[in-house]
């Protein structure tokens, strides 16, 4: 039986130490996915201090996604200069990369990057990172639709926003999810010489994936700005259907029916929630639109509250008109 001496000058058992590595690299996830972040920090700090002076392919690769899920989990606690301290490291490794999924793994850190710029309010930066993750990833519809929303949330480039718009879109026609989430960021610029290319953008994710809630509530926010409220309605009960969409974004829907009460249509609006699967979930919307209409109502006090601040809503776009 050979003696501690021996056993001490073993290598390490490579395919062993990737094991350890994948599995802390797991936990660190998880951590961050139950919101146990600073516990995933520190997991992933444990991991890069374990392997990142180790000579193998597999493990520099681990010890860069270590990195990347401690970027995020920076990014989801607010602590963006050190998240974008993390994303750097993760592009250092990755920015020169020919392969598919390290090339990826580098845009999708330049992306974080730029929003994490943007939330610091750099604009300049943000622009430069979401340029780049474009670069490394052309077809990245999500790095695109970031680079316009930030282009529009600046009034001297609007007319930037609008070209970058048209270029992408004409790269991919036919991508319903690229056409909503371009018609979707003009749509939130609520600037109306800008609605019109916005509803033909929607109009047309629509009409390539007409099944699809998240294009239709769109088209119905779009059309109900632009005064199309009785067109709205059909594209709101279409929206309305997908029951686990309208849940997981309430606001979205409160959004969209306040538009149409303000359009004029508060009474056909009534009547799509009402005759919903969703009407439970969105009482206090459903009160509110009750009590813009004269209604007399009795609910409890804390769905009357949310109510009056939906009825409020309703009066202010009604100003705006």
């Amino acid at each position: 039986m050979p003696g501690k001496h021996q056993n001490a000058n073993l290598k390490p058992n490579k395919s062993l130490q990737q094991l350890v590595a994948i599995a802390l690299n797991f936990k660190s996830f998880a951590l961050s996915i139950l919101a146990r972040r600073e516990e995933a920090i520190a997991t992933c700090d444990e991991m890069i201090a374990r392997f990142s002076d180790v000579e193998d392919a597999v493990l520099r690769e681990a010890v860069a996604a270590a990195i990347f899920i401690k970027g995020t989990t920076l990014n989801q606690l607010n602590r963006y200069e050190e998240a974008i301290a993390a994303y750097d490291k993760v592009i250092s490794c990755f920015g020169d990369a020919e392969e598919g999924e390290f090339r990826e793994a580098a845009a999708r850190a330049m992306l974080d990057k730029g929003y994490c710029f943007g939330q610091l309010n750099c604009s300049e930066e943000a622009e430069i990172a979401f340029r780049q993750a474009i670069e490394l990833k052309p077809d990245d519809s999500t790095a695109n639709i970031k680079l316009i929303e930030l282009l529009l949330k600046i009034p001297e480039r609007l007319d930037d926003a609008l070209q970058t718009a048209e270029e992408i879109i004409g790269r991919k026609p036919e991508d319903p999810a690229l056409l909503n989430g371009v018609a979707r960021a003009f749509y939130k610029r609520r600037d109306l010489s800008l609605l019109q290319k916005a509803e033909n953008w929607s109009r047309q994710a629509v009409s390539l994936s007409p099944e699809n809630a998240n294009a239709h509530h769109t088209l119905a926010c779009i059309l109900s700005v632009l005064g199309k409220g009785s067109e709205a309605l059909e594209s709101a009960g279409k929206y309305i259907q997908d029951v686990a969409l309208v849940e997981s974004a309430i606001e979205d829907a409160i959004e969209l029916f306040v538009a149409l009460a303000a359009s004029g249509h508060a009474k056909e609006a009534l009547g799509i929630l009402v005759n919903s699967l969703v009407q439970k979930h969105l009482e206090p919307l459903v009160v509110g639109l009750k009590l813009h209409m004269g209604e007399d109502v009795k609910t409890a006090t804390e769905i009357l509250e949310v109510a009056k601040d939906v009825v409020k809503r309703i009066e202010e776009r009604l100003k705006k008109h």
